[in-house]
């Protein structure tokens, strides 16, 4: 697979419309080793976002994206919605600034096959773990939970469901037929209409 240099740009105010001197290091870092660069603009629907602001100072510094007409990809990232599944050598970064609008960021694409938490503190490594549900998660490492045959791996919602790995992947795969057998010596008429009178004594048997 093509290596390629993904870089992300915040565009949610004046100020922010601006390539910051870092992104700009990066990007001259990218085309000296000649690897492909793709563009992803993020929190374009945030007031006053104003990403074709972004893209005009990249034509400033001769690169053009394709949607003008030159030869960079860009991607222009929705902060409601995020963005659908991507299968290739891209990775969104999505700012925040709080705990609160990273959860809300996250619940508008819920169930994520894998979650990711890095951190020393155990209060903030427990705080995600606790409020993100996902099929699995690592703490300070990423995909190392699929390595390990004693965990169940899988997802939840649309990203999946049951788990695999040993004795779980037979029990996914398996389906355990329940049978009931009652004796033909007994058939009280408890169980048969009219209920008028019975009710109370089934609410007592099934409850």
């Amino acid at each position: 697979m093509e290596a390629q240099q993904v870089f992300a740009h915040r565009s949610t105010s004046a100020a922010d419309d601006d390539i910051m001197p870092q992104t700009k290091e990066a990007i001259s870092h990218a085309q000296a080793a000649g690897v492909p660069i793709i563009f992803a603009i993020n929190k374009i629907d945030k007031p006053n976002a104003n990403p074709d602001k972004v893209k005009e100072r990249l034509a400033g510094m001769n690169l053009l994206v394709e949607d003008w007409g030159g030869k960079y990809q860009s991607h222009d990232i929705s902060a409601k919605a995020g963005t659908g599944e991507i299968f290739g050598p891209i990775l969104p970064i999505l700012t925040y600034d709080s705990n609160e609008e990273a959860l809300d960021i996250i619940r508008r694409n819920p169930n994520p096959l894998a979650f990711y938490v890095f951190t020393n503190d155990t209060a903030t490594e427990q705080y995600w773990l606790t409020n993100v549900p996902s099929g699995g998660a690592c703490v300070n490492n990423t995909s190392w939970h699929l390595t390990n045959h004693a965990l169940p791996f899988g997802g939840r919602g649309f990203s999946g469901m049951g788990g695999y790995h040993g004795k779980l992947s037979f029990d996914t795969f398996s389906h355990i037929k329940s049978v009931m057998k009652t004796p033909t010596w007994i058939d009280p008429d408890l169980k048969y209409p009219p209920y008028k009178g019975k009710g109370w004594l089934l609410k007592k048997l099934i409850g």
